[in-house]
């Protein structure tokens, strides 16, 4: 089933939030289109420092493209452009590729040379650009996700800018310079401005969190990136001239402004620290001081190591003392630590509220992957970076069937956990487990069974039971351990104590006490040696069951965790068995519903094939009636009283046999009308005459009332007669004491009437709204009534399919009256 969004994650896709994320995936393909630019980034064969304030040379890496220079020759020009700082050197080869043979101006001895040398690779494998598009990655996953959790928030808002501006700076860091847009404008824009931008995000997080402190938060905003800003224009307006000219002079003067951001960085990085230790310092709560450890720990951890082994040597002595990709593998430390600093401590409980699996499965990820860059730099740092390639695929290999492995490890732990653990030392997982196995249940007996065993494997016991309600009995459903009483008699205490919905124990068979658990009363099941019972209350108000326990020892104690996991369990059996009880009441509706249709259908059968079986010996009987009477004298008074019953009789029979064979025509949707324009009265008239010997029988005073006048309706005849019919022997046969039935055929508005009203025994009120469903017969009169109970549906259903309606009054034991309305033609 499609789960729907909860109001806060309507809130979270708002228009903010959507623009952002639209950013974030700009700024993050920007990223990623530049790293593929530094395996083409292009240096010198060997390596430059800066001493004495020349360039001297301080390392050969490949001596035979170096083209004779040696370490200690000072470099003095770059394809005759004199150059003086180790940074334009890079600068230069950036604007190159690897191969080129470029010029170069130096010292040897004191002797002015030059040499053509080969340009090498300045990466010497892929490690770097692994390492760097995967610290982006994560530091850019943790920014969309603080985006998720605290948009709505300005400290959250500012965190995640702060780490989407991390990612990008780590993701753009200097590559080769092709003559791209996207390299000459894009990338170095994107680059300053999340550099020269995000330290400065830093410091202004450190005045929103953990709590804003300062009233004038926008003026503090507008001095703290109004010379970032500056900064940010200058440096690059500075670089574009340089790339897009090739000149050296404007890249020195974007290298000063880039030395000024730099000493920048430790005021915002050193005002940001001061204000967490003031913050810390007073903090009023333990939360806050929490929250403010996990940052400080972060920034130690990640920051350090880059600003004394990477930035700080760049500033003051121009080269680095560990290479750009340890210091670069620290940063990952920065986000996280943040990241659960504002979303754990701000937010929410990320234990509570985070889906675990995805946490574990998150966190498994990230440390798989962190430990294999490790392991590669580890290797590479003391073989070399070539071999970074080579143990590459040896490592993955190793992990990928290591994680294969990985699901009957934590099968074995979970049957070691399952063996040695109770509720006590794993009680959300004994929770977990058990809650699954009770909602695959499909029966309220299998229910039971599976709570008493799920309780007798983990909670320690010497017999567990579980008990139904019947009444005032409790009866056993379920057991497990030793044998348990089958029936425990409850008292009217008993009930009020169970309804209470808490756990009622023994004194002595608890480690702890807590108004959770009532330990001043007992019920019939302590009388049974029972230590702990734990009531099944349904929603309704209903008990629906028990959960008894008994110690293995009269030493044995249940602890707090054990409590709660009876309790737990039995509020979800609660749950399940209103549920089931839910799902048998509706089965056997219908069920029952099911059945009933089918005993319909079968009757309505049996009805048609009798009815067809009928048909035939009637119409035999009424042929050779009308050819006796034909044959007899007429002063035989006997013979033609006789045939007049013949006749009488085979006509009544005939009608029920056309009520009967209608009834399943119009159940099979088979039944058809023949509308023609037709008198009421005369239709009337001849339905009087036909029933004369029916009326003369049962010694009905037939009384009439018919009007003069033509009330023409369109209708099918033999059908309009039908329905009088049905209504003429209805009151023919409950006329039991005045048997006077009146007949009235009448102008009613817009409607022809036919009306009859009988003196019989009348209808009760229970018995109205039910008088036209099929086979309905009044419970007082099934017995002594003659009849199926087909002729008032029929009559309901000829009415509706004329346009007109029946319309009935009674008055139990004074009689009733039965009204047809028909339409009247309108001429």
């Amino acid at each position: 089933m499609i789960c729907p969004l909860t109001g806060a994650q309507l809130r979270r896709f708002s228009f903010r939030f959507g623009l952002y994320l639209a950013i974030d995936c700009l700024i993050l393909a920007v990223c990623i289109l530049h790293v593929p630019s530094l395996t083409h980034r292009a240096t010198t064969p060997f390596e430059m420092d800066e001493e004495k304030g020349k360039v001297v040379v301080v390392k050969i890496v490949d001596a035979k493209l170096s083209a004779g220079i040696r370490r200690g020759d000072v470099v003095l020009s770059w394809r005759d452009h004199i150059v003086s700082a180790p940074e334009a050197y890079e600068f230069l080869g950036d604007l190159s590729s690897i191969g080129d043979t470029v010029r170069i101006g130096y010292l040897h001895d004191g002797v002015a040379r030059t040499a053509a040398v080969t340009l090498i690779p300045f990466y010497a494998s892929i490690r770097f650009v692994i390492i760097t598009l995967f610290v982006g990655l994560a530091i850019w996953g943790v920014g969309v996700y603080v985006l998720w959790k605290g948009s709505q928030d300005l400290a959250g808002r500012v965190l995640h800018w702060l780490m989407i501006c991390f990612a990008a700076v780590v993701m753009l860091t200097w590559g080769a310079v092709p003559k791209t847009a996207l390299e000459t404008i894009l990338r170095p824009f994107l680059f300053f401005l999340c550099y020269e931008m995000g330290i400065p995000l830093f410091f202004f997080f450190t005045v929103l969190y953990p709590r804003r402190t300062a009233r004038s938060i926008w003026q503090i905003a507008g001095l703290t990136f109004t010379p970032a800003l500056v900064m940010f224009v200058a440096s690059s307006y500075d670089y574009y001239f340089a790339v897009s000219r090739g000149s050296v002079e404007f890249f020195n003067a974007f290298q000063s402004v880039y030395n000024v951001f730099h000493a920048a960085i430790l005021l915002y990085i050193g005002g940001g620290i001061l204000r967490f230790i003031y913050a810390y310092i007073n903090a009023d709560t333990l939360e806050d001081r929490r929250r403010l450890i996990w940052i400080m720990w972060g920034f130690i951890a990640g920051a350090v190591p880059f600003v004394f082994l990477f930035l700080l040597p760049q500033i003051f002595f121009s080269t680095y003392i560990v290479d750009e990709e340890y210091t670069t593998i620290c940063f990952l430390v920065i986000p996280f630590s943040f990241a659960v600093s504002f979303i754990r401590y701000r937010l929410f409980d990320v234990e509570a509220v985070v889906n675990r699996s995805i946490v574990y499965a998150v966190l498994t990820v990230f440390i798989v992957a962190t430990y294999v860059l490790l392991v590669l730099l580890l290797t590479s740092l003391i073989e070399g970076q070539a071999v970074f390639e080579e143990y590459l695929l040896i490592v993955v290999v190793t992990l990928g069937v290591a994680w294969l492995v990985n699901p009957l490890r934590r099968r074995i732990q979970r049957l070691v956990d399952g063996l040695l653990f109770t509720a006590r030392t794993n009680f959300r997982g004994a929770i977990m487990e058990v809650s699954g196995i009770l909602h695959g249940v499909l029966s309220s007996e299998e229910l039971f069974k599976k709570l008493a065993e799920s309780v007798w494997r983990i909670v320690p016991a010497e017999s567990v039971a579980v008990y139904r309600i019947k009444g005032d009995i409790l009866v056993l459903a379920a057991s497990c351990g030793r044998p348990s009483r089958e029936k425990v008699q409850l008292n009217a205490h008993d009930d009020m104590v169970l309804l209470g919905s808490r756990t009622i124990a023994l004194p002595a068979a608890l480690s702890f006490t807590d108004e959770k658990v009532d330990c001043s009363r007992q019920v019939g099941l302590m009388d049974a040696g029972f230590s702990v019972c734990v009531p099944i209350n349904l929603e309704s108000g209903d008990a629906g069951g028990v959960v008894a326990l008994r110690p293995r020892s009269s030493k044995e104690r249940y602890d707090e965790n054990e409590i709660d996991f009876l309790t737990t369990l039995c509020t979800q059996s609660a749950e399940i068995l209103g549920r089931l009880q839910l799902q048998e009441r509706v089965l056997l509706e219908r069920e029952a519903k099911k059945r009933s249709e089918e005993l319909n259908a079968l009757k309505s059968e049996i009805v048609s094939y009798v009815s067809h079986e009928f048909r035939t010996p009637l119409t035999s009987i009424k042929m050779f009636s009308d050819l006796l009477r034909r044959r007899i004298p007429a002063r035989d008074s006997k013979a033609s009283e006789y045939i007049d019953i013949i006749d009488g009789e085979s006509d009544r029979l005939n009608r029920m046999v056309t009520n009967l064979l209608d009834a399943a025509r119009i159940e099979k949707g088979v039944r058809e009308y023949l509308l023609e324009e037709i008198d009421l009265g005369e239709v009337a008239k001849d339905v009087l005459e036909s029933m004369r010997y029916q009326l003369k029988k049962y010694g009905c005073k037939l009384e009439t009332r018919i009007s003069k006048r033509k009330l023409s309706i369109h209708a099918d005849g033999d059908a309009v007669a039908q329905s009088m019919m049905n209504i003429l022997t209805n009151s023919i046969k409950y006329s039991s004491k005045e048997r006077i039935i009146k007949v009235e055929v009448q102008k009613r508005g817009t409607w022809a009437a036919f009306r009859v009203t009988d003196h019989g025994d009348g209808i009760s009120k229970e018995a109205l709204p039910l008088l036209f469903e099929k086979f309905y017969r009044e419970p007082s009169h099934s017995g002594t009534v003659e009849g199926v109970g087909l002729g008032l549906p029929l009559v309901k259903h000829i009415m509706e399919a004329h346009g007109g309606r029946v319309e009935v009054q009674s008055t139990p034991g004074k009689g009733s009256s039965f009204v047809l309305l028909f339409p009247i033609n309108q001429k």
